[in-house]
């Protein structure tokens, strides 16, 4: 018989869930959403057409009323077809009142990340990404850290770097740059002549971020690479910039994919290639 675990706060206990199974879990004959939400009164499945009410042929797809499973304060609904691409949301009611949300599970998000996507993992994920592996440094005592802001890091008109790739991850994947017509390095290229090992990026996810429409207004996420700091911003994010699940993806593979050589990704730091 399964152990059942609680979660308590100062008002109520909850059961909790021990799947791993929250969120969506895509197939092309059907994907089923899953959101642990004890306290609601009433939760909704919300799924868009696209990631905001700005773009081209932006409309409301359907709603569906998600049922509710007690002994595990689960909400559950499974939907039929083909979602891949498809954005939804939940609209949550409690004794406090109604909100939608994001997935807090998301595995890919719209701009700005008010809505989360249905994404197809196999159609997204680089290739041999099935066998990538955390690279452990062997000394890490010998580390010589650099920090660096990934918009900072490229974006003067003299980093060296392509155009559409300043003041973005990208910048991290280009080789040998340096001051036009000089031979001064810049960038990565400049760090590993100067002997650097690491490198501390930040702020690498999307929290407290300038509004990736205007440039202005603040907004809180967590947990996904910065929009803002994505080639395409308003692309399907999964797709083109691997903003998904952990966020530590694009970096990963983008480096070893570029450099040859493996480097070292964890929340913070990733190793340069020597």
């Amino acid at each position: 018989m399964a152990t059942i675990a609680f979660y308590s706060n100062k008002e109520e206990i909850y059961n909790t869930y021990p799947g791993s199974d929250l969120g969506c879990t895509y197939t092309p004959e059907c994907t089923t959403f899953k959101v642990w939400a004890p306290s609601a009164e009433q939760v909704l499945l919300k799924l868009y057409s696209t990631g905001s009410f700005y773009e081209e042929g932006a409309q409301v797809l359907s709603i569906k009323q998600m049922l509710f499973d007690a002994s595990t304060g689960v909400w559950a609904a499974t939907i039929d077809g083909d979602l891949d691409k498809t954005y939804y949301t939940y609209v949550i009611k409690t004794e406090k009142g109604t909100h939608e949300t994001q997935d807090v599970y998301s595995k890919a998000v719209g701009i700005n990340s008010s809505r989360s996507e249905v994404v197809n993992l196999l159609n997204t994920n680089p290739e041999g990404w099935e066998n990538d592996r955390h690279v452990l440094p062997e000394r890490p005592n010998d580390a010589i850290i650099w920090e660096v802001h990934v918009r900072d890091f490229s974006s003067s008109d003299t980093s060296g770097v392509k155009k559409d790739h300043r003041g973005k991850f990208l910048a991290f994947t280009e080789k040998d740059t340096r001051i036009p017509y000089t031979a001064y390095p810049t960038c990565v290229n400049y760090l590993k002549q100067l002997g650097i090992t690491h490198v501390q990026i930040g702020p690498s996810f999307d929290f407290g971020s300038v509004n990736e429409f205007t440039g202005v207004d603040y907004n809180r996420k967590l947990q996904r690479p910065r929009g803002l700091l994505l080639h395409r911003p308003l692309s399907r994010r999964g797709e083109d910039q691997r903003v998904q699940g952990d966020g530590q993806g694009s970096a990963r593979r983008g480096h070893r994919s570029h450099h040859g050589r493996s480097i070292q990704p964890c929340i913070l730091y990733s190793r340069l290639p020597l």
